[in-house]
C-alpha cells in the first residue's frame, strides 16, 4: 500500500531512449512481528520525449492514488509464501461450502499442477508471465480441462489475496488460455452395445447400467438412487452418492428433474425388484452391503463396480474397457438421440437446462417428444425392431439375466 500523502520520485533512464521512471514505497504489516515494513517499486511512466516531467509526476500520482485506494484496510505481508496462503486462508474460506466430491478434486487439483509450481514461492513476486509459463507447461502435458481448471482456481485464489490484503492486482487476470489438445470424446457403437449388454448376467447390474445408459444419469445420481425415486415411467432425481455416503442434494438445481425410463428397460428394473431384498421408498436401488454386524445399506462405489464387474467383461467380450464409463455410456446416448429428436429433446433428458424439479414435480407430465425420442435410441443401440418391442413389453425376449421377467417374477 502506498503511504498517504506520498507523490513519489520521477527520474529519467536509458541510454539511447530516455524514459521517464516513477519510484514509491509500499508498505505491508509483517504478520510474525507485527510491525510496518516496506519495500521500494519503480514504475515505467512513459518516453521523456512524449511526457514532461510535471506530467510523469501526476502520471505517477495516479498510481500511487489507484494502488492506496484498492488497499482500504491494513495491507499483509506479500512475502507469504503461495502455498501458506492456500492452506491458511483459501481452503479455510471456502472448504465449508464445497460438496465432498468438489473438495476432493480440487485438493487433488492443488497437489498435483498448482502448488508443485507456486507453492514455495511468495505471493507478491509471481508475475503475469510466470503464470503464462505455468499453463503453457500444463498444456503440452495435459487435456484442455486440465489447463482451464488450473486457471480458474489459481485466478480464484489470487482474487481471494487481494481481498484479503495481501496483494495489490491479479496476475492470473488476462492471461489467455494456451491452445491444447482436443479431448477424446469417445462413444460405444451399437453393436458393441448390443453385445454388452447381452452378456450381463446379473439382474442387478443390468438394470444399474440400462439406468446409468439410456436415462443417461451421472454416476454419483445411479448410485444416490432409492426405490422411492423410481415412478415407472420416470425416475425423479433427488439424491447423490460420493466415496460410499448419500447426499440430499444435486450436481445443480437443474440436474434435479424428472427423466425418462424406456419402455424396454423398465422390465429390467422390475426383475431386479423382485431379487431384490430390500424395495421399501428409502432403500437404496443398488446397495453394498457393509460387512459388520448392522449390516447397513450403502451406496456401491462406481469405480470399484466398474472395475470388478463391467471392465473385465469388456475384455472378455474384446471391448475396449475405457469405453466402459458412465460418461462415455451418457455421451453415447446422447449423440445417438439427436438423430431422434431435437437439441430442446436431448437436453430435456440430459438435464442440462430443462425440467426443474419444484412444487409440482411430482405431478408434472414429461413431454412426449421426450419420451418418443428417448425409446427410439434405446431401441437403435440395442437393435429392436417394432415387432421385438412388442415382445420386449410382453416379456418374451427382453434383455434379462438367465431368466425372462415371466420366470423370475414366479420364482420370487
Amino acid at each position: 500500500m502506498a503511504h498517504r500523502g506520498q507523490h513519489g520520485t520521477v527520474f529519467a533512464v536509458g541510454s539511447r531512449v530516455k524514459q521517464w521512471t516513477g519510484r514509491y514505497r509500499v508498505y505491508f504489516r509483517d504478520t510474525n512481528s507485527g510491525q510496518e515494513r516496506f519495500t521500494q517499486k519503480s514504475v515505467t511512466l512513459g518516453r521523456k520525449s512524449e511526457l514532461t516531467k510535471f506530467q510523469a509526476q501526476e502520471r505517477l500520482r495516479a498510481i500511487i492514488e489507484r494502488e492506496t485506494n484498492e488497499r482500504k484496510k491494513a495491507p499483509l505481508d506479500p512475502r507469504v509464501s503461495f502455498r501458506w496462503y492456500v492452506e491458511n486462508r483459501y481452503l479455510v474460506n471456502h472448504r465449508s461450502s464445497w460438496r465432498p466430491a468438489t473438495t476432493h478434486s480440487t485438493m487433488a487439483e492443488l497437489r498435483l499442477y498448482i502448488l508443485p509450481e507456486f507453492g514455495d514461492r511468495t505471493l507478491g513476486e509471481i508475475e503475469r508471465h510466470d503464470c503464462s509459463l505455468f499453463l503453457e507447461k500444463l498444456a503440452r502435458k495435459y487435456s484442455r480441462a486440465v489447463v482451464l481448471h488450473s486457471k480458474v482456481t489459481t485466478k480464484a485464489i489470487f482474487e481471494d489475496a487481494i481481498e484479503d490484503g495481501y496483494i495489490s492486482r491479479n496476475p492470473m487476470r488476462k492471461v489467455k488460455t494456451p491452445i491444447t489438445r482436443k479431448p477424446k470424446k469417445e462413444v460405444l457403437e451399437a453393436a458393441q452395445a448390443r453385445l454388452f449388454f447381452s452378456k450381463i448376467s446379473s439382474a442387478k447390474h443390468l438394470a444399474l447400467m440400462g439406468i446409468a445408459s439410456f436415462c443417461a444419469m451421472r454416476a454419483s445420481e445411479v448410485f444416490g438412487l432409492t426405490w422411492g425415486a423410481y415412478l415407472g415411467g420416470s425416475i425423479l432425481v433427488k439424491n447423490t452418492a460420493w466415496e460410499g455416503k448419500i447426499y440430499e442434494d444435486t450436481k445443480t438445481e437443474d440436474s434435479r428433474a424428472l427423466v425418462t425410463v424406456p419402455d424396454v428397460i423398465q422390465p429390467w428394473i422390475a426383475v431386479w425388484r423382485t431379487q431384490c431384498l430390500h424395495t421399501g421408498s428409502k432403500d437404496l436401488m443398488f446397495a453394498a452391503i457393509r460387512r459388520n454386524k448392522h449390516k447397513q445399506q450403502i451406496p456401491m462405489r462406481p469405480r470399484n463396480f466398474l472395475q470388478d464387474y463391467m471392465k473385465p467383461l469388456a475384455q472378455k467380450l474384446k471391448i475396449d474397457p475405457s469405453l466402459i464409463t458412465f460418461q462415455v455410456l451418457r455421451r453415447t446416448f446422447g449423440t445417438t438421440m439427436q438423430k431422434h429428436g431435437s437439441m430442446k429433446d436431448v437436453q430435456a433428458h440430459l438435464r442440462h437446462a430443462s425440467i426443474t424439479t419444484t412444487g409440482n414435480v411430482y405431478v408434472q407430465e414429461i413431454p412426449e417428444t421426450v419420451r418418443a425420442a428417448v425409446n427410439a435410441t434405446t431401441n437403435e443401440i440395442l437393435g429392436l425392431n417394432e415387432g421385438q418391442k412388442k415382445q420386449e413389453s410382453q416379456g418374451s425376449e427382453a434383455i434379462v439375466p438367465n431368466c425372462s421377467l415371466v420366470e423370475a417374477t414366479e420364482a420370487a
